[in-house]
């Protein structure tokens, strides 16, 4: 806030809740607040956008190139997976291989001492 001549200090006085809300909006990703909120994101090179929108482009070329390839081939291709991410965190947490048999979950199930 000391880039526009203001503290904390002056809120509510001088400047809005919302106005301070706005304020931390539009921070640039390589401020302190947006590196405190979110140090991953924030950490991608401060160009997270450009890399955003060229990760965006690389993948729908991907799928027009999968597209086009399984529409003249008799070939089925793989389906192409997205360009990672930096900031993104993955939600791909696997348990085990297959199903357990149903007399080994009958006997986790009943270990279980309810209370």
């Amino acid at each position: 806030m000391t880039l526009t001549g203001h503290t904390l200090a002056d809120v509510p006085r001088d400047i809005s809740w919302s106005d301070l809300s706005d304020f931390a909006k539009h921070l640039p990703a390589d401020s302190a607040c947006s590196r405190e909120i979110d140090s991953d994101f924030a950490s991608w090179n401060c160009r997270w956008k450009t890399n955003a929108i060229l990760a965006d482009i690389f993948d729908a070329i991907q799928w027009l190139s999968y597209g086009f390839v399984k529409a003249h081939s008799k070939v089925s291709p793989k389906k192409p997976k997205a360009y990672p991410r930096p900031h993104a965190k993955s939600n791909d947490i696997r348990y085990g291989k297959d199903a357990i048999p149903r007399d080994q979950f009958e006997k986790w199930w009943n270990s279980f001492d309810p209370k």
